[in-house]
């Protein structure tokens, strides 16, 4: 503690310093403004061909199929006359319903 004019007044408490620092350092100023993000746009995918298939991989739910080959999960269902549960087999050949789209995996897909 240190004496001041007689009285004794107690030190600055560990927390209080940074407390104190860390609201200088946040200035408006210093903080860069926010930047739009990026937004890409992918081309919408042209019709399938006439007798284009779609073959599922291992893991693939009819759900996946379709994003993958970018129609919709009812029209791949009624193109192939699938029944619920709609499991489909690894290597299975599905048939695109006329005006789907068809997409072909390039390097960095998910």
């Amino acid at each position: 503690m240190s004496i001041v004019r007689g009285t004794m007044r107690p030190p600055l408490r560990p927390a209080a310093l940074l407390l104190a620092a860390f609201l200088a350092g946040c200035s408006s100023s210093l903080m860069p403004p926010p930047q739009p993000e990026e937004i890409v746009v992918a081309p919408t995918p042209a019709p399938a061909p006439t007798g284009a298939t779609c073959v599922a991989q291992a893991g693939d739910t009819i759900y996946v199929l379709a994003r993958r080959c970018a129609v919709s999960v009812r029209a791949l269902i009624d193109a192939n006359g699938l029944e619920p549960p709609y499991q489909i087999r690894p290597g299975q050949a599905l048939r695109l319903p006329a005006g789907g789209g068809a997409y072909t995996v390039t390097k960095g897909d998910t």
